[in-house]
């Protein structure tokens, strides 16, 4: 059973770094057009903020500086400052006080649904909505390079970018880049563009959305309570005939740094969200990871031992050869099919781990990342279970 098990995790790896929706898509990165200036005509940009006085002024003049006077700031019941922080920056006419937020909203769909009504009230000219979060730094020339990709021949309806996360501590090396692996494995970005599949997803962080397909969707109103609005975002827009574009950008960053407890809650709050409160599909999570991800390095780790056990009568027994036609012993099959499962994770990794610009050591750590990831997503269901609510910078939220 044990030699089973090391062979489906090795097929298991051979099947994903073979599969062409996997593969790190080269071809989806954000192009940097000839002509880097963009006037911001028809276009309005929202920033959601809510207690995001230390963010701010990186991130504003970012905009501001490629699209003066079409910059908006939705500040949603900040205590810290950051409306007058944000008016000396974009002005007191942009910037936005949303009301109360009512029941059965989630606090930046809400605040990005009042903003999108007023500024549609002001400038009623308005075409393209960018919603990009407080903490998201853009290069020179994004907004230029995202409404070229939105008009360009294939014509998109709405274009995110999964934005460059920080990673500089221990913390962040080890967990950061998979944090974005996991990302693609749910939602592939070549299915999410492609129109023959039903995948669809957008990285909250930065989102360009047309106007008239937001409103053929719905309007923000239609995901009013979603926790994971980037991703139900992205959803009414495709089911509802138009085309998603999500790719990757080196100089579209988020420079809100995390600590360990700072990670493990921002997992935490959304996982079984992200599992539809399903303790079958929680099962199954558990089962998989642990054998797929998590399991390659003991199995080799068993079969070393094995290798040279003389005491325990169990890891002797791994010795015991296998039959033919594949020969050798089960302790070399756990020491092969485990390097080679651990060799493809870091292998499949690498683009993500080199994209964060993390030491190459860092790829091999997915199974201790995958541990931890599984142990947050276990407490996101333990939590629900107790009734706690989901909390997120100082708000709570019933389940």
């Amino acid at each position: 059973m044990i030699l089973i098990a090391a062979a489906l995790a090795l097929v298991s790896w051979i099947v994903l770094s073979a599969s062409p929706w996997h593969r790190w898509p080269s071809e989806l990165e954000l192009p940097s057009p000839p002509d880097a200036e963009s006037d911001g005509d028809g276009l309005a940009v929202i920033v959601p903020a809510r207690n995001e006085a230390a963010t701010l002024p990186s991130s504003l003049p970012s905009l501001v500086d490629q699209v003066p006077g079409r910059v908006w700031v939705a500040d949603d019941g900040s205590s810290d400052g950051t409306a007058d922080l944000a008016a000396a920056v974009v002005g007191e006419e942009r910037v936005l006080r949303c009301p109360p937020r009512p029941s059965g909203w989630s606090g930046k769909v809400h605040a990005l649904g009042h903003a999108v009504e007023r500024i549609c009230e002001l400038d009623p000219e308005v075409e393209w909505f960018l919603f990009t979060d407080a903490d998201i730094r853009h290069r020179p020339g994004s907004i230029a390079a995202l409404r070229l990709t939105a008009d360009g021949g294939e014509g998109f309806q709405l274009v995110s970018i999964m934005a460059r996360l920080n990673a500089t501590t221990f913390w962040e090396k080890v967990l950061v880049p998979p944090f974005v692996y996991f990302f693609h494995l749910l939602y592939p970005f070549r299915a999410v563009v492609s129109t023959s599949t039903r995948v669809a997803a957008a990285a909250g962080g930065c989102v360009l959305v047309e106007r008239r397909a937001l409103e053929s969707a719905g309007g923000l109103a239609a995901i009013s309570g979603a926790l994971i609005d980037d991703v139900s975002l992205a959803k009414i827009v495709k089911r509802s005939g138009g085309r998603v574009w999500l790719g990757f950008d080196d100089g579209i960053v988020s420079i809100r740094e995390y600590t360990f407890a700072g990670l493990w809650q921002m997992v935490a709050r959304n996982a079984f969200v992200q599992l539809r409160f399903s303790w079958l599909l929680l099962l199954f999570v558990v089962l998989t990871m642990g054998a797929v991800f998590v399991a390659p390095p003991g199995l080799a780790a068993m079969g070393v031992v094995a290798a040279v056990s003389t005491d325990d009568q169990f890891l002797q027994g791994l010795r015991w050869p296998v039959e033919e036609p594949f020969g050798g012993s089960v302790a070399a099959w756990l020491l092969g099919c485990g390097l080679g499962a651990w060799l493809l994770q870091a292998l499949s990794l690498s683009p993500f781990v080199r994209h964060h610009k993390v030491g190459a050591l860092f790829g091999w750590t997915l199974p201790l990342a995958s541990l931890l990831y599984l142990a947050m997503t276990v407490s996101s269901a333990v939590n629900h279970l107790r009734g706690r609510t989901s909390s997120w910078r100082g708000r709570t939220y019933d389940k």
